[in-house]
């Protein structure tokens, strides 16, 4: 018989069968939309979390926080610009530049807040104030220090009259003073290792102005990477903290007993930002095997792809249970099937059809079943899987469990939707081995004689 021969006759049969073919098909259906539904569910929830991670760091980044250390615990470098020329070497493709962060209390209209100033080279600096959201860019070579904000920064901002609420929304264009006395906040007073007690650090230490000349772009309540950032030009801050400790050691740098500066210049850390994610895998492996301590969002990747891994499994592996009792449905809807038409395969043998026909023919209509009921339950599984994503979001809230509300905690990919409908496809056709088998077994004068 000819495939289109076989496919007629395939469908007929089943359209006989109506009742029974479309409680079949209802099982299958059920199945399929489980299946997907449960991994959608878990593809969106890997990709909310990809997204929220990506959102708050910077999966190219790495941040340098120490020198490595030998075998015995002891440190061969300095966080000095030799440390910075050797991670370039390490890293000829990546951007490397240091970061010197400085604490101090800034005061604005009445209001304060504790903040930390982090000074990086110019070329970083051009890098980290592409998204200006209103304001402008720091200008090298400034009289006045500048400062760039991230979006929540004038959240921390208060007075006797609560959370300062600076005019136009944004700090951009404010006027900050900056005190660098540590003592007058709690910590340790700036001028780094002293060899021992300095009277002179008692005296009032100079305050001084720095504008802040642009706010980085941030959505309301949405914490970002950059939300807390308070950027300045590395030059720029070293030259107002100059004036502000004459003749001293600057805050975290080596000192004297007398407070002078003592060695090299010292940074508090060194970022590293390469091209692409995997470049920040190897990199980051290579810098661990040097002792370094670092610190990368990339290395919560590998854990997070587990994790994912792990619950595609759990679910797709729960919606197959559903999808497998479904097949037993098909075989059975197949073998009843097979007893209801004995007498026609027996004529069908006795007029010459070949036993693979008959094999393919009951194989057809056991994968037909396995293919509508798949097809169906894709259809259903969007709208049944936008349902879901809702109900979800509205239970977590805004934001919750640190995803992104606006990312769909369902995704529904093309190769899901497809790789759905021939699962179903293939459990109909395995559902309808035994009962093809059957069939084709049958003798030709007992499946006559039968009434």
């Amino acid at each position: 018989m000819r495939i289109g021969d076989l496919l007629t006759t395939a469908f007929a049969s089943l359209w006989q069968r109506k009742f029974r073919t479309c409680l079949t098909v209802l099982g299958v259906l059920i199945g399929t939309t489980a299946v997907v539904v449960m991994v959608a569910v878990g593809l969106g929830m890997a990709k909310a979390q990809f997204d929220s991670i990506e959102k708050h760091a910077n999966l190219r980044q790495i941040v340098i926080m120490s020198p490595p250390v030998d075998t015995s615990g002891r440190t061969q470098k300095r966080m000095d610009d030799t440390m910075l020329n050797d991670l370039k070497m390490l890293a000829p493709n990546a951007m490397v530049y240091p970061v010197y962060s400085v604490p101090a209390l800034a005061t604005v209209d009445g209001y304060e807040s504790y903040i930390n100033i982090r000074g990086v080279s110019a070329d970083a600096l051009a890098k980290q104030q592409t998204d200006i959201a209103s304001g402008t860019t720091i200008t090298p070579g400034g009289s006045q220090l500048q400062l760039v904000t991230g979006h929540m920064v004038k959240e921390h901002f208060w007075g006797p009259a609560g959370m300062y609420t600076p005019d136009g929304g944004t700090l951009a264009g404010q006027t900050l003073k900056l005190n660098f006395d540590t003592e007058a906040f709690g910590e340790m007073m700036p001028g780094g290792k002293t060899d021992g007690n300095d009277s002179s650090t008692k005296t009032p230490l100079k305050k001084i102005n720095a504008s802040v000349v642009g706010q980085l772009a941030g959505e309301a309540g949405q914490y970002s990477s950059t939300s807390d950032l308070v950027l300045a030009d590395l030059d720029a801050l070293v030259k107002a903290l100059k004036k502000v400790y004459p003749g001293k050691a600057l805050p975290n740098q080596d000192a004297t007993s007398e407070g002078k500066p003592k060695g090299t210049f010292l940074y508090s850390e060194f970022v590293i930002e390469t091209e692409t994610i995997e470049e920040a895998k190897e990199l980051f492996q290579l810098l661990k095997d040097l002792q370094y301590e670092a610190l990368a969002a990339v290395e919560w990747m590998d854990q997070m792809e587990e994790q994912t891994q792990l619950t595609l499994a759990v679910f797709g592996g729960i919606g197959a249970i559903s999808l497998l009792v479904a097949a037993i449905g098909i075989a059975n809807t197949m073998m009843m099937s097979v007893y209801e038409r004995t007498r026609e395969i027996g004529v069908m043998k006795v007029l010459g059809a070949a036993l693979g026909d008959i094999r393919s023919l009951f194989l057809l209509e056991a994968a037909g079943i396995g293919f509508i009921g798949g097809v169906l339950g894709v259809l259903v599984s969007y709208p049944l899987g936008s349902a879901v994503s809702q109900w979800v979001s509205q239970s977590l809230g805004s934001g919750g469990m640190g995803m992104d509300p606006a990312t769909p905690l369902v995704q529904t990919p093309l190769w899901l939707a497809l790789s759905a409908i021939g699962f179903a496809t293939l459990i109909g056709t395995l559902a309808g081995l035994l009962p093809a088998h059957r069939a084709m077994k049958l003798s030709a004068l007992d499946a006559i004689r039968t009434q």
